[in-house]
């Protein structure tokens, strides 16, 4: 029976992680150079209704899906470069780990600007 209540709160914690995560990208992807690409991401997270997108829960405890721009709504205090800032705090915190692996995420080597934005990171 413990196993069970285990199991069933890594599996909430993993969809909580993955629908956050696609708010994230987005959100992230809603205000950069690549706004075009957002829109067909955010009907597709809507169409999945509760499966892509963090839930809402009423008083009574019923699951109800949200809309990105409900969620957008909800929450202005997560600025659209949210998931880029959370990546650069992850790069410095490993960045022994990472130097080893060129610097980077990806393990290449790149100058970044003084001032990293959306923006600036998008190379050819």
């Amino acid at each position: 029976m413990l196993m069970l209540s285990v199991e069933a709160a890594h599996t909430r914690s993993l969809y909580a992680s993955v629908s956050d995560l696609n708010f994230l990208i987005a959100h992230y992807l809603s205000q950069g150079p690549l706004r075009e690409a957002a829109e067909p991401l955010r009907r597709q997270l809507e169409e999945r209704a509760g499966a892509m997108l963090p839930l809402r829960y009423d008083w009574q405890g019923k699951q109800h899906s949200r809309a990105y721009d409900e969620l957008a709504q909800e929450h202005p205090h997560i600025a659209p470069d949210e998931l880029l800032r959370i990546m650069q705090a992850l790069i410095s915190r490993d960045s022994l780990a990472l130097s080893t692996a060129g610097g980077t995420v990806l393990g290449r080597s790149h100058r970044r600007p003084r001032h990293a934005t959306p923006d600036t990171l998008i190379t050819s």
